[in-house]
């Protein structure tokens, strides 16, 4: 495997844009941390942290860490697919309302259902001997 500096600097741009969103996630992750404990906050650091596992994911799949790349991509995934959850739970907490929260839940279980009802996922999350 190349180093870490020669695929990002030199020729392949593929790992330096998720490596370069994977920093300023943190950054703004940690901008957040000692800030006032609300409903707002806590569900804008869920959304970050939910980037955190979808850029992280693919810097790991780019570079075919253990266990695989079909298991990081389905990581990856269901980062992706999780920020929307996050999302619609920030916007409920920043615009105030409080009548449809059972929504936010629903939509998290389905979520997290579809991606473990996906082929391949079980299989992937095994460790391989």
């Amino acid at each position: 495997m190349e180093s870490f500096l020669d695929m990002t600097l030199d020729r392949n741009l593929y790992i330096g844009v998720p490596v370069g969103a994977f920093l300023c996630s943190l950054f703004l992750l940690f901008c957040f941390f000692n800030t006032m404990k609300s409903r707002t906050v806590r569900s804008l650091r869920a959304v970050l942290t939910s980037c955190l596992v979808w850029t992280g994911g693919v810097i790991l799949m780019r570079l075919q860490v253990f266990p695989g790349i079909r298991f990081w991509h389905n990581f990856a995934l269901f980062g992706l697919l999780v920020i929307p959850v996050f999302m619609y739970a920030f916007l409920f907490g920043f615009l105030e309302i409080t009548e449809h929260d059972a929504l936010i839940y629903i939509y998290g279980v389905l979520t997290t259902a579809w991606f473990w009802a996906m082929p391949g996922v079980a299989r992937s999350c095994r460790h391989r001997k």
